[in-house]
């Protein structure tokens, strides 16, 4: 069976929606992530993704290591197997602009989201929510 290490090692080109959707499951299940690694590797793929997002600096070679961590400690999705569910807002001519909440990073965001009536419902102020990643309040956009 020549060849099919080379599969395992091979090297997958993410793109930025894949490495969005990856960072928006990230964000939402940081302590299931964890828990899972802190079984089976430890938690270095996940603080090292966290530092290279919280840094800035191109996150796919460590959210590629973090995916191959989570699938060796028997998390068979991994960080790139949750498909996208988005409906949008205001898709149509007439809409009138929607407000959002959206990823603060300026380098590679994360396509979570929330709608300030959601926060709003939650809370007793329709105050922006924080990133789980960076700490900093979600910055209040529009769509539509």
């Amino acid at each position: 069976m020549s060849g099919q290490g080379d599969a395992m090692t091979q090297e997958v080109e993410r793109s930025a929606e894949q490495v969005a959707d990856a960072v928006d499951y990230l964000c939402g299940h940081l302590g299931q992530v964890r828990a899972v690694l802190v079984g089976e590797s430890g938690a270095g793929p996940l603080d090292a993704a966290l530092s290279d997002l919280r840094d800035g600096h191109e996150p796919r070679p460590s959210l590629e290591n973090l995916h191959r961590a989570l699938r060796v400690a028997g998390d068979a999705l991994g960080v790139y197997g949750h498909a996208r569910n988005l409906t949008v807002a205001g898709d149509d001519e007439f809409a009138h602009p929607e407000a959002v909440f959206l990823c603060p990073r300026d380098a590679f965001p994360c396509a979570r989201f929330t709608w300030p009536s959601a926060v709003a419902s939650r809370t007793a102020t329709d105050t922006a929510p924080h990133c789980e990643i960076t700490g900093k309040p979600l910055r209040r956009d529009a769509v539509g």
